[in-house]
């Protein structure tokens, strides 16, 4: 049995589920570090195209999410860091996790300022086009502030970085993630 996918636009064809694809899909909704390494793609420290490793903070954090997770609890962190670890990536990649494996995920990033914004955006899309045919989604929405995909989901990017922007964050969507990034330095 086959069925489409709306990929950017252009509609490609997939073969249904076969053991091997429901095993892997199965394995990448239980294991985060799985589907990190098989589904995450990020830019490396050389600027060069590569499969997200955990490095030793991100293993910790991932070990963390996955006891919440097990416990049946939700996953809620603050996170006094060193800055540079990849924090934010592997939240990134977590919460890219969410909205392919569960439709209609909705995700509210807010940053510190308007000049973060673009490198959030552009790290969710990279994630998102790089995903492999298991998981590949079309995207309704591309911009700047919002990326909405067409199995429901989406993640909205609002700074906190000034009065304006602050007062309306927040108000559209009911949001089932936030992501609320160098909080000590949000101005309003």
């Amino acid at each position: 049995m086959k069925y489409r996918a709306r990929v950017g636009a252009v509609a490609v064809e997939r073969s249904a589920a076969t053991p091997e694809l429901a095993a892997y899909k199965q394995r990448c909704r239980d294991e985060f570090p799985f589907f990190a390494k098989h589904e995450a793609r990020i830019v490396d420290a050389n600027g060069d195209d590569a499969a997200l490793a955990f490095n030793a903070p991100q293993r910790r954090f991932a070990l963390a999410i996955r006891a919440r997770q097990q416990a049946l609890k939700p996953v809620l962190f603050v996170i006094a860091k060193a800055r540079q670890w990849g924090c934010s990536t592997e939240v990134t990649a977590w919460n890219v996790r969410q909205m392919v494996t569960r439709p209609e995920t909705k995700v509210l990033a807010i940053l510190h300022h308007d000049d973060a914004l673009p490198s959030f955006t552009r790290m969710y899309r990279k994630m998102l086009l790089n995903l492999s045919p298991a998981w590949r989604v079309g995207f309704v929405t591309d911009s700047e502030d919002c990326i909405a995909l067409d199995n429901g989901s989406l993640v909205d990017f609002r700074s906190a970085g000034s009065k304006a922007s602050a007062k309306g964050t927040g108000r559209s969507q009911t949001y089932h993630i936030l992501h609320a990034s160098e909080v000590p330095f949000w101005q309003d």
